[in-house]
C-alpha cells in the first residue's frame, strides 16, 4: 500500500499513518557511486540527481522512451519513502512508478508504487510500505518532453506523531517572494519582476517521547543544524524540500521530560 505525498494526488496511506503527523525524509540512501540511468545527457548525468543541491540536475536524453533509474542501496536498505525535490515530471505528464528488489537469492523486481502522474512540479514525497531493499528503481515514461530530476532521496522516514502546535504556516503556503515593481511617472502599473522566491515555515512539535527523541529525532536535529536538506510533509498532502533557516534547540518539559522542538525552515518554491 502506498501513497504520494504530493499536492495534486493522495492515495491510501499506510496503516498507522495519521494525516497530521509531520513526516520527514532526511537520511538519504542514494549515493552518487551507486546510481545509474539508461538515459542521460553528457551535460546532466544521473549522478547529479544524487546531489542534494538543485542547481545541477539529471536530464534524460529521450523525450518518449521509457527510462529506468537504478539505485543500489547504501545503509541497511530500509526504504519507506522516495523524495524528488526538483523536477518537471508533473507539468510534462511523465508517469512515475517505483519498483524494488530485495537481497534474497533469486529475488526479482516487484512494483511498490504503480505508475501515476504527479500533477505538478512541486516537491514529491512518495511513501511506500516498509521494505528492506537491495535495489530501487524509478521507472519513468516521458510524454514528449525529456524529464529532469534534482535532489533524489530514498530512505527511512521520521514520523513525529504528536503533531504540530496550532497556528503554524504550512510550508506549501509559506511563499516569501521579493518583487521589483514598475510604475510610470503617472503611477501607472508597468509590471512586476520576481527577483527571489522561496518558501518558509516554523512549526513547533510538542511532547515528543524522550526515548524516541534521543534515538530518532536527535540525529535529525543535528543534521538539521548542519544544513542537511530534507523532505517534509505535515498533512499527508503537501510536501516541501527544505533546509534549516536557523539552528534549533529542544526544550524539555520539567514535569514529564518530554521534548518540544521548533523547526525554522526554508524550502524551494516552484
Amino acid at each position: 500500500m502506498a501513497f504520494f505525498l504530493a499536492p495534486a494526488l493522495v492515495l491510501t496511506p499506510p496503516v498507522g499513518f495519521e494525516p497530521h503527523d509531520p513526516v520527514i525524509l532526511w537520511d538519504n540512501q542514494v549515493r552518487e557511486a551507486y546510481i545509474t540511468a539508461d538515459s542521460e545527457t553528457a551535460d546532466d548525468p544521473i549522478t547529479n540527481a544524487a546531489n542534494p543541491g538543485t542547481d545541477n540536475v539529471w536530464t534524460a536524453a529521450t523525450a518518449t522512451d521509457p527510462i529506468t533509474i537504478n539505485v543500489v542501496l547504501a545503509g541497511d536498505g530500509l526504504i519507506q519513502a522516495v523524495g524528488i525535490g526538483y523536477h518537471n515530471l508533473g507539468s510534462t505528464g511523465c508517469s512515475v512508478a517505483i519498483w524494488g528488489k530485495t537481497a534474497e537469492e533469486g529475488a526479482v523486481f516487484v512494483e511498490l508504487n504503480a505508475a501515476s502522474l504527479l500533477g505538478n512540479d512541486e516537491p514529491a514525497f512518495l511513501r511506500i510500505s516498509d521494505v528492506n531493499l537491495a535495489e530501487l528503481e524509478l521507472r519513468l515514461v516521458p510524454n514528449g518532453t525529456a524529464p529532469f530530476i534534482g535532489a533524489y532521496y530514498a530512505g527511512e522516514v521520521l514520523t513525529l506523531d504528536n503533531g504540530i502546535e496550532v497556528g503554524h504556516t504550512p510550508i506549501s503556503d509559506g511563499d516569501d517572494v521579493t518583487l521589483m515593481n514598475g510604475y510610470s511617472q503617472g503611477s501607472r502599473y508597468l509590471g512586476s519582476i520576481v527577483t527571489a522566491a522561496k518558501r518558509s515555515s516554523n512549526p513547533t512539535i510538542r511532547l515528543i517521547d524522550p526515548d524516541y527523541y534521543q534515538a530518532r529525532v536527535r540525529p535529525f536535529i543535528r543534521a538539521f543544524n548542519r544544513g542537511v536538506p530534507f523532505f517534509y510533509s505535515w498533512d499527508g498532502r503537501d510536501a516541501g524540500y527544505c533546509w534549516a533557516s536557523a539552528s534549533t534547540k529542544p526544550v524539555i518539559s520539567q514535569r514529564t521530560g518530554e521534548y518540544d522542538v521548533t523547526l525554522p525552515m526554508d524550502g524551494i518554491a516552484t
